[in-house]
């Protein structure tokens, strides 16, 4: 069901995996946002900022890598 999901995705998101609080969940984030600062992801009505890295990883505010680049 992951690999038919991931398929669907168009060329202008990446699929992250994010491990936040012990929960690991699947959030898309639009390329365009990568290299900037950051962006914003949904969780369960919650929202927070995760850093986007370089080298395909996320970090939270304090720097602590939360997740990793799936699939581009």
């Amino acid at each position: 069901m992951l690999q038919r999901f991931i398929s669907l995705l168009t060329g202008r998101r990446c699929v992250y995996l994010i491990d936040f609080e012990g929960d690991r969940y699947i959030s898309i984030i639009e390329k365009s946002t990568i290299g900037r600062t950051g962006c914003y992801v949904y969780w369960i009505a919650r929202l927070f900022w995760v850093y986007l890295n370089e080298d395909g990883t996320c970090s939270d505010q304090s720097g602590y890598i939360i997740g990793w680049r799936y699939v581009d």
